[in-house]
């Protein structure tokens, strides 16, 4: 039998005995099942004694809305916008895509969305302030020990190249996330729910959310609409300038041609009289656009319409010890796993010696 023969039933015969072993292992910690098994009981019970007095009373918020898309409820009005447009060379009035429920739920889980409602202000506890310096206040957030002589967030604070501030106030978006849920549903009403110890600020921090979605959604949706719309006020205060300047040059060239028979004089005059009208005719007519814009934007504009909002009492949800439980079971679990294989390698090796 040649070297690679023998170094290859070596190999096989080293596999087979780690495979035996192994097996034995599982067979010992099969047979003493009852070891690991009081463990277990007693470290979920042990853990039950320390943390039973450890339950915590938690509110829960609960919004729910829906969206109600107005976008076709302009008719014959955006049939006229959209000729106007063409006549005007603006382009298309549309919103962007169609909206959708799930544009919404995501939203609603954006860092845009949490941090605008971080900085609006709300009285909660008697007191009125940011949001984000509730929050702080409430649940201990430990701004003043990460910044030397920060003591609270202002609508001014941020500057994108402070990494230290952003740091902080990325963790209290995440952490003001983490305490709501969102859950569509196939009738399209979307259910909001905010989970946490201060009943007061969640209450309004939802409501307040809500407003800044829909402020977000409506703004973000209408956003070509209301591009259009300015650079229609900017043609009309043209015209408007023009209009004035040729009525000006008129009268003034009446004032001059009063006692006047020349033929010539009267030229300049007629031609003014044509340049006035026909901008008195473009003005009225940007003046109905203008306001058909204005109707079209109101119209358009989709409505997140509120079904249900949170009302005292909130609902209230206690904390239990099974979290704990499961940790002290799972940890004497593993301390029997260890006494057994630790007994089982001391017995292997007294009957080799």
């Amino acid at each position: 039998m040649n070297e690679p023969q023998k170094q290859h039933i070596e190999n096989i015969l080293t596999l087979k005995q780690v495979i035996l072993s192994a097996w034995s292992f599982i067979k010992t910690i099969i047979l003493h099942f009852y070891v690991w098994v009081l463990l277990a009981a007693a470290g979920a019970y042990y853990q039950y004694t320390e943390h039973k007095d450890d339950v915590k009373k938690s509110f829960v918020a609960k919004l729910s809305f829906m969206l109600n898309d107005q976008g076709g409820s302009a008719g014959a009005s955006s049939q006229a916008l959209m000729m106007l447009n063409k006549e005007f060379g603006i382009g298309g009035m549309g919103g962007g895509s169609a909206p959708s429920e799930k544009k919404l739920v995501e939203l609603l889980r954006t860092k845009i969305i949490t941090r605008t409602t971080l900085f609006k202000t709300a009285t909660i506890n008697n007191t009125d302030d940011l949001f984000i310096n509730h929050f702080q206040k409430i649940f201990n957030t430990p701004i003043k020990d990460s910044l030397n002589k920060f003591e609270n967030f202002t609508s001014n604070t941020i500057d994108e190249n402070d990494r230290k501030l952003n740091t902080i106030l990325n963790n209290i978006i995440a952490k003001v996330g983490g305490m709501i849920n969102v859950q569509p549903s196939s009738s399209g009403i979307i259910t909001v729910t905010m989970s946490s110890t201060d009943e007061e600020f969640i209450k309004e921090f939802l409501e307040e959310h809500m407003n800044s979605l829909s402020e977000f959604y409506i703004n973000r949706s209408t956003q070509k609409l209301q591009e259009n719309f300015g650079k229609m006020n900017e043609k009309l205060d043209s015209i408007k300038t023009q209009l004035r300047s040729k009525e000006e040059q008129l009268a003034s060239m009446k004032d001059k041609n009063t006692l006047s028979i020349k033929a010539e004089d009267h030229v300049s005059e007629s031609k003014l009289m044509r340049d006035v009208a026909l901008l008195g005719g473009m003005y009225a007519e940007t003046v109905k656009n203008t306001e058909l814009t204005k109707y079209n934007i109101t119209s358009q504009a989709p409505l997140l319409q509120i079904i249900d909002t949170p009302t005292y009492p909130l609902t209230v949800v206690y904390i239990s010890t099974n979290k704990y439980v499961k940790l002290g079971a799972i940890g004497g679990f593993l301390v029997g796993i260890i006494i057994i294989s630790l007994v089982k390698i001391v017995r292997d090796a007294l009957k080799e010696n």
